[in-house]
């Protein structure tokens, strides 16, 4: 996790009202995977173990001096969750939170990423507890409570992280929509062939036509 006043960039306003602010580039991760049973596409969230009112999170932090999007936050996954095969899928805008209702004189510029892990180690389970070591700001080690959430029904996220989530589910429901439909089309069609053959007085149906079979073209 990245100390928020780690790295300042380029400051906003036109400098009428007081000097600019400076901007801090930070970044989201929402992380998700599908489910290895049911194939239910679910958000990697967590809590902070020593600091329950801090709310539920995902990862986040701060880009470092010369460093990406998208290498920030694989980064900052796996040093907050200890996960390994981490792939960004898609960047999904920014949004500028103002710092100084929080105490702090500068605007974080959020930086949303979409990103997927496809290889989780079976033993790890859906909870487990990480702790970050080595952290930027040099504050004691922090532990945090992991787990796996329906991303169709999330907890709430703390400090607006929520706030580009809805684009993810709304990609993620539409390629399960698709896959759905996909599939009934393809036990349509195998039904059909099977009232055909049937009215037609063949025997039976062949063992590759039964509807519960997965059709090759749909693997």
């Amino acid at each position: 996790m990245r100390s928020a006043m780690a790295e300042r960039g380029a400051g906003v306003g036109d400098g009428r009202d007081g000097p600019a602010v400076p901007v801090i580039p930070k970044f989201v991760v929402y992380l998700t995977r599908r489910h290895p049973t049911t194939g239910e596409p679910q958000l990697l969230v967590f809590d902070h173990v020593d600091a329950p009112d801090a709310g539920t999170q995902v990862p986040a932090g701060t880009i470092d001096a010369g460093e990406g999007v998208v290498a920030a936050a694989v980064r900052e996954v796996v040093e907050e969750t200890g996960l390994d095969g981490v792939v960004v899928a898609a960047e999904l805008g920014t949004a500028d939170v103002d710092l100084r209702a929080y105490g702090i004189d500068a605007v974080a510029r959020r930086h949303f990423v979409h990103a997927v892990v496809d290889t989780v180690d079976p033993a790890r389970g859906d909870r487990w507890h990480h702790v970050e070591r080595h952290r930027s700001d040099g504050g004691p080690p922090v532990t945090f409570a992991l787990y796996w959430a329906p991303l169709a029904s999330p907890p709430a996220l703390a400090g607006g992280l929520g706030a580009r989530l809805p684009a993810v589910q709304a990609a993620l429901g539409r390629d399960r929509w698709a896959s759905d439909r996909r599939r009934s089309r393809s036990l349509l069609s195998i039904s059909r062939r099977l009232v055909r053959r049937m009215g037609s007085g063949a025997a039976r149906p062949d063992a590759n036509d039964r509807p519960d079979r997965r059709p090759n073209a749909t693997r």
